[in-house]
């Protein structure tokens, strides 16, 4: 038993224009926390703050990899939404030529 999946090209719209909104808002998040964690590197020295640097570092490539990766998945479900437009078009426009 197969199970359908139904959505319109308007909800994969919505869902790519979320997942891009989403990858912006991680994109400020780990630039907002670069820059603060470098504001603090400047008033602190020390082996601490290297290691406090180098985690913050390491939550930064976490919060590249997860806007990346949402901003790939906007994409897909964009060419997916124009593919199926696309499709739903021609089916519209043959239907139309045929005779009764």
């Amino acid at each position: 038993m197969s199970k359908r999946i139904r959505v319109t090209p308007q909800e994969m719209e919505t869902a790519s224009k979320k997942m891009q909104e989403l990858s912006e808002t991680y994109t400020g998040v780990y630039t907002q926390l670069m820059q603060a964690a470098s504001t603090m590197g400047e008033a602190w020295e020390g082996a601490d703050n290297l290691a406090f640097v180098d985690q913050i570092n390491g939550f930064n490539d976490d919060l590249k990899s997860m806007a990346d990766k949402l901003m790939t998945a906007s994409r897909a479900l964009e060419t997916q939404r124009a593919n199926y437009a696309t499709r739903q078009e021609s089916n519209m426009v043959q239907v139309r030529k045929l005779s009764n």
